[in-house]
C-alpha cells in the first residue's frame, strides 16, 4: 500500500493515482461520469495546492445550490467536466467563480439562504464523500471526529471488509447496519491512530491495511526504545492523545452530530436504502466508552486518570 503512486500515460508522462476522496468527490458528488476528468481534477488541485475533498464538496455544493434555484450565476453543472476544471483553476487564483468556491461550503451556505439543510460539513469543515448514512460506525465517526468531517481522522474501515482481521472484531458482526459493538471500535481506532501518529508509523498502512496490531507495535518500540512497552501502554497513550483533542474540540465551539441531510434523510436507493445513522444511541455509547459525561464532556476524574489538568485548572497549576 504506497503512500504515493502514479499511473502511466500512454505518451510516459505520469499522473497521479487518485485517492478516495478525489474518486468519490468529483466522480460522486460532481457527477463526473468517465475515469479521465477525475484523473485531471485530482492531478490540478495537487499541483495547485488545493485540498482534494474541499475542493470537491465546495463544487458540488454549488452545483446543487443552481439546482435548487437558489443561485443563477455561474454556469456549473453535475457532471461538466470543462466548468469543474476549469472551476478548479480559478479557486487557485480566487478569480470569477473561483472566489466564491475558495470560502468552502460553511461560508458558501452563510451566502446562499435555505441552503445549510443540505451543505456538506461538520463542524464547520467540508465532509468527507463517503456518505455516513450507509454505515453506522462511520456515521458516528464523521460525527465526533475533532476536524470535522475528518475521513481520516480514526479511518475505520472494517465495516466494508468481509473478514476484518480476527484480533480487531472477535466474534462481533462488524456490518455496516449493525449498530452495537461500533462505539467501542471507533473508540479503539480513535487510540490506535494517535498511538500510530505518534510513534511515527503509517496509519494507511496500519488501518487502512490493517497490518500491523497494537501488540505488534508495542513490540516494535519495545525494540527500538529499550523500554518496555505494552499494548495497554499504547492505549493509555492513545486514550490521553484523544481526550486532549476532544478538549482543544469543546474550547474551539465543536460539536458531535451530522449535517441535516446526513442525520434525517434516508438514502433512496442501494443497499443501505432508508437507512438512517443511530446516532443519539451511538453517541451515547461512545461517551460512556470513554468515560465522559452524558454530553460528551471528560470528567475531572478520568483527566485525572490520563495525568491531564482539567483547562479550567491550567491556571492555578501554573
Amino acid at each position: 500500500m504506497p503512500c504515493y503512486s502514479d499511473f502511466v500515460r500512454r505518451g510516459g508522462d505520469p499522473l497521479p493515482r487518485p485517492e478516495l476522496e478525489a474518486l468519490a468527490g468529483f466522480g460522486v458528488r460532481c457527477g463526473l461520469g468517465s475515469v479521465d476528468p477525475i484523473l485531471a481534477a485530482n492531478e490540478r488541485c495537487l499541483r495547485l495546492g488545493l485540498d482534494v475533498n474541499a475542493t470537491a464538496a465546495s463544487i458540488a455544493f454549488l452545483m446543487e445550490c443552481r439546482q435548487q434555484g437558489l443561485t443563477s450565476q455561474y454556469d456549473l453543472n453535475w457532471g461538466d467536466e470543462e466548468a469543474v476544471l476549469d472551476a478548479i483553476d480559478k479557486i487557485a487564483v480566487k478569480e470569477g467563480v473561483g472566489g466564491l468556491l475558495s470560502l468552502g461550503p460553511w461560508e458558501m451556505s452563510e451566502i446562499f439562504f435555505g441552503s445549510s439543510a443540505y451543505a456538506p460539513i461538520a463542524n464547520k469543515l467540508p465532509q468527507s464523500p463517503i456518505d455516513p448514512r450507509a454505515a453506522q460506525g462511520w456515521a458516528l465517526h464523521l460525527a465526533t471526529a475533532a476536524i470535522g468531517g475528518d475521513a481520516r481522522a480514526a479511518m475505520p474501515f472494517y465495516e466494508w471488509l468481509p473478514e476484518p482481521p480476527p484480533w480487531l472484531v472477535g466474534e462481533e458482526t462488524h456490518t455496516p447496519e449493525i449498530v452495537d459493538g461500533k462505539a467501542a471500535r471507533l473508540v479503539w481506532h480513535e487510540r490506535f491512530t494517535a498511538a500510530l501518529d505518534a510513534a511515527g508509523l503509517c496509519r494507511k498502512l496500519a488501518l487502512m491495511g490493517y497490518q500491523v496490531s497494537p501488540a505488534e507495535l508495542a513490540q516494535l518500540l519495545t525494540s527500538d526504545s529499550g523500554m518496555e512497552i505494552t499494548a495497554a501502554d499504547i492505549a493509555k497513550i492513545g486514550e490521553r492523545i484523544t481526550t486532549v483533542e476532544r478538549l482543544c474540540a469543546l474550547q474551539w465551539g465543536a460539536g458531535d452530530g451530522l449535517p441535516q441531510r446526513w442525520s434525517e434523510e434516508a438514502l433512496p436507493s442501494g443497499p443501505a436504502a432508508g437507512r438512517l445513522p443511530a446516532l443519539e444511541t451511538l453517541l451515547q455509547r461512545y461517551y460512556e466508552r470513554h468515560g465522559w459525561d452524558e454530553n460528551g464532556q471528560p470528567s475531572d476524574e478520568r483527566l485525572h486518570d490520563l495525568g491531564i489538568v482539567p483547562p479550567d485548572k491550567r491556571t492555578a497549576a501554573h
